[in-house]
C-alpha cells in the first residue's frame, strides 16, 4: 500500500498533491538483513526514503556489519544517500555521497550533478577539509544506484 501511495505522489501532475507531504517525512523504510556466505545477519541495513524541501527526495542505503564480519571488517557502518529531483519524468541525482567508517578510518566522498552545465564533480575530503578531486562532463543524463533503486521501483522508465 506505501508503494502504491508513493508512486501515485511521485508521479502525479498534480503538485498540490506533492506540496502537502510535510518536508522531511519518510516517505518509505525498509529493513533489511543480510547473510554473506556462511554467516548469517552479517549486515544489517535499511533503506529510506525521504521528502526534503522543494521537489526534492532523499533516498538512502544504511548498514552496519554485525558478528563475525563486524569483528573481521573493523566494525564497518556505512551510508549511502542521494539527494534527487524529479526531471523528465524520472527520479534523478542532484548529489550522491559515500560515507563510511571502518575501525578508526573515516571515508566521505561527494558527487556533484549540475544538469545545467552537464557535468559531475567529485569532492572528498583531503587534511579535514572537502576539496574537489575532480568535473567531467555528461550527454546523458546520468544516475546512481539509488535513484536508479527508486526508480525501478516505482516503474518508471529509465
Amino acid at each position: 500500500l506505501t508503494l502504491i501511495i508513493l508512486r501515485i505522489l511521485l508521479l502525479s501532475a498534480a503538485a498540490p498533491t506533492w506540496a502537502a507531504i510535510p518536508p522531511g517525512q519518510v516517505l518509505e523504510e525498509l529493513h533489511y538483513k543480510v547473510d554473506v556466505s556462511i554467516m548469517t545477519d552479517a549486515i544489517r541495513g535499511k533503506v529510506v526514503l525521504k521528502r526534503l524541501d522543494g521537489d526534492k527526495l532523499w533516498g538512502a542505503v544504511m548498514g552496519e556489519s554485525q558478528g563475525l564480519l563486524a569483528k573481521v571488517s573493523g566494525n564497518w557502518k556505512g551510508t549511502f544517500s542521494t539527494e534527487m529531483i524529479m526531471r523528465q519524468g524520472k527520479l534523478c541525482p542532484l548529489v550522491y555521497r559515500e560515507e563510511s567508517t571502518r575501525t578508526s578510518k573515516h571515508n566521505f566522498k561527494e558527487y556533484r550533478f549540475d544538469y545545467q552545465k552537464n557535468t559531475i564533480e567529485l569532492w572528498q575530503y583531503k587534511d579535514g577539509k572537502l576539496v574537489k578531486k575532480w568535473e567531467t562532463t555528461f550527454t546523458e543524463a546520468p544516475t546512481d544506484g539509488i535513484s536508479l533503486f527508486y526508480n525501478q521501483r516505482l516503474g518508471i522508465s529509465t
